[in-house]
């Protein structure tokens, strides 16, 4: 699912440039007509806020505080539900120019081997981080109890300005991305 505070036009086109070919895999793809803002604040820059139990209403009983996480690079849009929230850095310009070179990012996926430099290292983290959490039985929980930063709670929101937190995420997300490419070409 993607939910971005963006205008809905904005939205397509970030999700068609991510997601390429793979889009109608997404549940869901919400934007700022999901955010619950008066017609005033929808048209202006305003402080928002996902509720992600706005999520979990519309996708039914399987998903929860228990089963959601929220990327994305305001704490604050996370505040309702801070510990379903893994904080990423901001995607400035450098990395959006960067982005558009590159019309579908999960392709883009399989370009990313392992021991490659030039990999962009805070989508490899992210990849380990997910990695790691698909087999919690409470996401909310493992980030609450410092799963991000090896227990340091005051690092949990920024655990990507720590190079060594960071470089251990990557790592782990080339050997997920490694085991998912030897599983794809294990025939079955």
């Amino acid at each position: 699912m993607v939910w971005s505070s963006a205008q809905p036009k904005n939205v397509g086109w970030m999700v068609e440039r991510t997601f390429g070919q793979h889009v109608n895999k997404l549940t869901l793809v919400w934007t700022r007509e999901q955010m619950g803002l008066s017609k005033v604040d929808y048209a202006r820059k305003t402080r928002t806020t996902k509720d992600l139990s706005r999520i979990w209403e519309a996708l039914g009983s399987s998903f929860n505080g228990k089963t959601t996480i929220l990327l994305d690079d305001s704490p604050s849009k996370a505040r309702l539900q801070p510990y379903n929230h893994i904080c990423v850095e901001e995607y400035v310009n450098s990395a959006r120019g960067a982005a558009e070179k590159e019309d579908d990012l999960v392709a883009k996926l399989d370009g990313l081997s392992l021991g490659v430099d030039g990999d962009d290292e805070t989508l490899l983290a992210v990849i380990g981080i997910l990695d790691c959490i698909k087999g919690e039985d409470d996401v909310a929980e493992w980030v609450k109890g410092g799963g991000l930063s090896s227990g340091k709670i005051a690092e949990v929101l920024q655990w990507y300005t720590d190079p060594n937190i960071l470089h251990d995420w990557a790592k782990l997300g080339k050997q997920a991305l490694g085991a998912l490419h030897e599983a794809k070409s294990i025939p079955s």
